[in-house]
């Protein structure tokens, strides 16, 4: 089984106005989690997941997911 969710940020939203977007999925086990950030975000926005009150990804809380976006030649 597959999900995909599309979450958007309006620009210019300041990194501590936290958006919260509750994604349903069935029950299971998550084998593979993807994220992918536009280019040019400069880390300016960042990616966190719970399970309930408890931050999993990344697992150090309250460290966030953060990158520049994706790069036509990164070998990854």
């Amino acid at each position: 089984m597959f999900f995909e969710y599309d979450i958007t940020y309006p620009p210019n939203t300041p990194k501590e106005n936290e958006q919260v977007n509750v994604l349903r999925l069935t029950r299971g086990i998550v084998k593979r989690v993807e994220f992918v950030f536009p280019k040019g975000v400069a880390a300016l926005t960042g990616v966190r997941i719970f399970r309930g009150p408890v931050q999993v990804i990344p697992l150090n809380y309250p460290a966030w997911i953060e990158t520049d976006g994706e790069d036509e030649n990164c070998p990854f």
